[in-house]
Protein backbone atom coordinates (compact mmCIF):
# COMPACT_ATOMS: atom_id res chain seq x y z
CA UNK A 1 0.00 0.00 0.00
CA UNK A 2 1.35 3.51 -1.08
CA UNK A 3 1.07 6.93 0.67
CA UNK A 4 0.49 10.16 -1.48
CA UNK A 5 -1.35 13.40 -1.30
CA UNK A 6 -0.86 15.70 -4.29
CA UNK A 7 -0.48 18.79 -2.09
CA UNK A 8 1.67 17.35 0.85
CA UNK A 9 5.39 17.35 0.74
CA UNK A 10 7.80 14.95 1.50
CA UNK A 11 11.25 15.28 2.94
CA UNK A 12 13.49 12.68 1.99
CA UNK A 13 16.42 11.69 4.50
CA UNK A 14 18.26 8.40 4.94
CA UNK A 15 19.82 8.15 8.86
CA UNK A 16 22.91 6.36 6.81
CA UNK A 17 22.48 7.83 3.38
CA UNK A 18 25.40 4.29 2.24
CA UNK A 19 22.39 2.27 3.58
CA UNK A 20 20.19 3.86 0.81
CA UNK A 21 19.59 2.81 -3.00
CA UNK A 22 18.34 4.14 -5.70
CA UNK A 23 17.15 1.67 -8.79
CA UNK A 24 15.79 3.24 -11.96
CA UNK A 25 12.78 0.90 -13.64
CA UNK A 26 13.15 2.67 -17.11
CA UNK A 27 9.92 0.65 -18.34
CA UNK A 28 7.71 2.38 -15.84
CA UNK A 29 9.41 5.86 -15.77
CA UNK A 30 10.25 4.95 -11.78
CA UNK A 31 12.73 5.60 -9.41
CA UNK A 32 12.52 3.01 -6.31
CA UNK A 33 14.40 4.15 -3.05
CA UNK A 34 15.27 1.15 -1.22
CA UNK A 35 17.10 0.27 2.01
CA UNK A 36 20.42 -1.58 1.58
CA UNK A 37 20.57 -3.04 5.26
CA UNK A 38 17.42 -4.44 5.55
CA UNK A 39 16.14 -4.37 1.66
CA UNK A 40 12.95 -2.42 2.23
CA UNK A 41 11.64 -0.71 -0.39
CA UNK A 42 10.15 2.56 1.01
CA UNK A 43 9.50 5.13 -1.68
CA UNK A 44 9.16 5.72 -5.09
CA UNK A 45 10.06 8.65 -7.83
CA UNK A 46 8.93 10.46 -10.73
CA UNK A 47 10.01 12.92 -12.82
CA UNK A 48 7.06 14.72 -14.45
CA UNK A 49 7.78 18.06 -16.43
CA UNK A 50 10.90 19.04 -14.16
CA UNK A 51 8.85 17.94 -11.15
CA UNK A 52 9.55 15.54 -8.64
CA UNK A 53 6.78 13.33 -7.48
CA UNK A 54 6.17 10.52 -4.84
CA UNK A 55 4.68 7.98 -3.40
CA UNK A 56 5.51 6.37 0.08
CA UNK A 57 5.50 2.96 1.16
CA UNK A 58 2.38 3.00 4.31
CA UNK A 59 4.55 0.11 5.88
CA UNK A 60 6.97 2.70 6.79
CA UNK A 61 4.95 5.20 7.99
CA UNK A 62 3.57 5.99 11.58
CA UNK A 63 0.77 8.19 10.67
CA UNK A 64 -1.52 9.96 13.63
CA UNK A 65 -4.53 8.06 13.89
CA UNK A 66 -6.65 11.19 13.08
CA UNK A 67 -5.53 10.81 9.60
CA UNK A 68 -8.01 8.78 7.75
CA UNK A 69 -6.62 7.24 4.62
CA UNK A 70 -8.10 5.89 1.73
CA UNK A 71 -7.10 3.06 -0.80
CA UNK A 72 -6.75 3.88 -4.30
CA UNK A 73 -6.59 0.92 -7.00
CA UNK A 74 -4.20 2.12 -10.26
CA UNK A 75 -5.70 -1.09 -12.47
CA UNK A 76 -5.51 -1.71 -15.20
CA UNK A 77 -2.34 0.26 -15.54
CA UNK A 78 -3.21 3.31 -18.59
CA UNK A 79 -0.46 3.93 -21.53
CA UNK A 80 2.26 6.42 -20.03
CA UNK A 81 0.62 9.78 -20.49
CA UNK A 82 -2.45 8.29 -18.40
CA UNK A 83 0.62 7.10 -15.85
CA UNK A 84 1.61 10.49 -15.72
CA UNK A 85 -1.25 12.35 -15.28
CA UNK A 86 -2.38 9.86 -12.46
CA UNK A 87 0.95 10.74 -10.90
CA UNK A 88 0.57 14.20 -10.69
CA UNK A 89 -2.72 14.03 -9.53
CA UNK A 90 -2.27 11.79 -6.67
CA UNK A 91 0.95 11.47 -5.77
CA UNK A 92 3.45 13.56 -3.32
CA UNK A 93 4.12 17.02 -5.34
CA UNK A 94 6.78 18.45 -3.46
CA UNK A 95 9.62 15.92 -2.79
CA UNK A 96 13.04 17.20 -1.12
CA UNK A 97 15.86 15.36 -0.57
CA UNK A 98 18.61 15.28 2.08
CA UNK A 99 21.93 16.82 1.41
CA UNK A 100 23.74 13.00 1.85
CA UNK A 101 20.74 11.43 -0.42
CA UNK A 102 21.06 14.33 -3.55
CA UNK A 103 24.75 13.68 -3.67
CA UNK A 104 23.99 9.69 -3.60
CA UNK A 105 21.33 9.78 -6.07
CA UNK A 106 23.89 12.34 -8.53
CA UNK A 107 26.64 9.93 -7.98
CA UNK A 108 24.35 6.69 -8.89
CA UNK A 109 23.07 8.69 -11.91
CA UNK A 110 26.96 9.41 -13.11
CA UNK A 111 27.50 6.08 -12.66
CA UNK A 112 24.55 4.52 -15.01
CA UNK A 113 25.68 7.21 -17.29
CA UNK A 114 28.83 5.77 -17.59
CA UNK A 115 28.09 2.23 -17.89
CA UNK A 116 25.84 3.28 -20.83
CA UNK A 117 28.60 4.93 -22.50
CA UNK A 118 30.91 2.02 -22.26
Amino acid sequence: MWLGLPISQLQVQAELASQAHFYDDDLLGVRYLLCRHCGVLTSVFSEIENQTYAMVNAGVVNLPTHIKTDVFQYGPYPNLAGRLQIRKESWLSTVKFSRELDRLLKREEQMAQAQQDG
